[in-house]
């Protein structure tokens, strides 16, 4: 059967995540704390608030699953809440990094997809309610004196 159905994207906004480093719960599973960041975006920019956080499973195939949740105080007080799953792949380099304890940055990952979705009482950004979103990572650094993390996200039309 051929394919029906076209995916366009628009874009939403920027999310920029300063992470603490990682609570190593055990070998697969780590807890990235959201210490603060922003979002910038033709139609909403604001700050992250606490509590935010990641809670990051390493499956046997490599593969990482992520599970985020965070708060979005906008510049016009109004509060987002936003929560994605995703999925990340490491490139040979990241694997050998992560090996040796060494911190990663973007090109030591070969994938890093996000699914945002959004609620919010406020009727201005109400919309969001009704969108499903991408992401796509941009930036990243486990470094322990800088770690963080970017997306560009974008709702599915």
């Amino acid at each position: 059967m051929p394919q029906t159905a076209q995916i366009k994207l628009e874009y939403l906004m920027t999310l920029h995540a300063d992470l603490d480093p990682p609570q190593a719960i055990d070998a697969a599973h780590l807890i990235f704390n959201v210490k603060g960041g922003w979002v910038e975006g033709p139609k909403c920019k604001g700050k992250l608030l606490a509590p935010g956080a990641d809670w990051l499973q390493i499956l046997p195939s490599g593969a990482w699953r992520l599970d985020v949740r965070a708060t979005i105080a906008t510049d016009d007080e109004q509060m987002i809440f936003v929560s994605y799953n995703g999925v990340i792949m490491l490139a040979p380099s990241g694997a050998t990094k992560m090996a040796s304890g060494g911190a990663l940055t973007q090109s030591d990952v070969s994938y890093f997809a996000t699914a945002p979705t959004f609620r919010t009482a406020a009727d201005k950004y109400s919309w969001l309610n009704g969108v499903q979103a991408v992401g796509k990572m941009v930036l990243l650094s486990t470094d322990p004196a800088n770690t963080l993390v970017r997306y560009d996200i974008f709702a599915v039309l």
